[in-house]
């Protein structure tokens, strides 16, 4: 089926949808006086959410969320997650900036962290290459006067995985438990850097442990 739309339409009694495919959907005031069933529905023209724009989205997201609601009432938590997923990206693509700057934001840093399937791999990737990039930083902030060299790689790596605990607020570059110096400019950017890392980091690591909980109740 190319196309399914269901508009002002009332249903007195169950209803089932399951195993439907279609290249697009439209639900648009439509009430299931009971329960409708949309198991296993697929709609195959959301892969990547190419078929979603600006003009489309608000459509594509009420019609999302009523189908996830019917989800709900039966208890199908895959297929609701699934669809929940579904209605943040649609959300997603209505937003602009600079009119609602919060919810674009949350939004932009849940799709880059997990995506809107909240991936925990994604998630572990997210965490692994923002903790690189911002030890690099930090590493080169703190070493600017010095040369990077291959002696200096296991230094490195070891900083690294340091930086990657959220909880050790200590300079991962030294040895044993000292802060980060506070004279000098380059050690306050440096600062700078360490804590919006660490930030960063945790950030990723929420969503990773979100991304395992998603079919909690």
């Amino acid at each position: 089926m190319k196309h399914f739309e269901l508009t002002d339409t009332v249903f007195e009694s169950r209803v089932s949808f399951n195993k439907v495919e279609v290249q697009t959907i439209l639900i648009h005031l439509v009430n299931f006086g009971k329960l409708a069933y949309f198991d296993e529905l697929k709609i195959k023209s959301l892969k990547r959410f190419k078929c979603i724009d600006i003009k489309n989205a608000n459509e594509w997201r009420h019609t999302f969320r009523q189908i996830k609601q019917e989800f709900q009432k039966t208890d199908n938590k895959i297929d609701y997650n699934r669809f929940r997923s579904y209605e943040l990206a649609a959300y997603y693509k209505e937003l602009k900036w600079n009119t609602n700057f919060k919810d674009w934001f949350i939004l932009s840093a849940t799709k880059l962290a997990t995506g809107f399937d909240h991936s925990w791999r994604r998630a572990l990737i997210f965490c692994l290459i923002a903790g690189l990039l911002f030890y690099s930083l930090f590493y080169f902030s703190e070493n600017y006067n010095y040369q990077f060299s291959l002696d200096k790689s296991k230094e490195f790596a070891a900083g690294y995985f340091r930086f990657l605990l959220v909880t050790d607020f200590y300079n991962p570059l030294s040895n044993g438990r000292e802060y980060i110096q506070n004279d000098g400019w380059n050690h306050i950017i440096s600062w700078f850097i360490f804590i919006f890392g660490k930030i960063v980091i945790a950030f990723g690591i929420y969503e990773m442990i979100q991304a395992f909980r998603k079919f909690k109740a």
